[in-house]
């Protein structure tokens, strides 16, 4: 479907799920419908193996194999774990945020916060909401970090959601006025 122009469907999120399953059928050259299933099934799978890894960092490594259960089994999973949707994208986004930790050096310290505020930036356009769900997932590291690690934490964690709300908010007043061409999203 066309995104842009007179005869578009505008998405809410920013198409990012959307044009990598396009180059996915184009560089495999299949179907456009198969293309977004194999997508977002791999999405679906590579954020089952972050969920682990945050597991392991954070949590109780024996919980794993019911972890990976409910997470491949419960409703969700088996509904959007192979729709061709972009729900996990932003969950995949946020778990490599989650997952940095702070470098030793500045120049690593900077390039983590960097990524950070790339990657839920990409959360944020892609997903709000998921976005904003998986936002405590950033403090995680708060918990047993000394007092120097709780400030860059934090700070790192407050300039990705800035970036990432002033972002949604530029993406939906340009979604807004692509609206205003088609007369049935006016």
């Amino acid at each position: 479907l066309p995104l842009f122009g007179e005869n578009s469907h505008v998405l809410f999120e920013f198409p990012l799920y959307q044009i990598t399953a396009s180059l996915v059928s184009e560089i495999f050259r299949i179907d456009p419908v198969i293309a977004a299933r194999l997508t977002g099934l791999a999405i679906f799978q590579f954020s089952a193996f972050l969920l682990l890894l945050l597991n392991k960092k954070y949590f109780d490594k024996k919980n794993e194999l019911v972890l990976i259960v409910f997470y491949q089994f419960l409703p969700f999973g088996l509904f959007y774990g192979h729709a061709p949707l972009g729900e996990f994208l932003p969950v995949t986004f946020m778990y490599l945020a989650a997952l940095l930790s702070r470098g030793r050096s500045r120049e690593k310290q900077g390039a983590f916060v960097v990524i950070s505020v790339l990657l839920v930036t990409l959360a944020f356009l892609t997903k709000v909401t998921s976005a904003v769900a998986l936002t405590p997932l950033l403090l995680l590291k708060i918990v047993n970090s000394p007092k120097i690690e709780r400030k860059f934490v934090s700070f790192r964690t407050g300039v990705s959601l800035a970036a990432g709300i002033a972002a949604t908010v530029v993406w939906n007043n340009h979604a807004d006025k692509l609206k205003e061409l088609n007369s049935y999203t006016e």
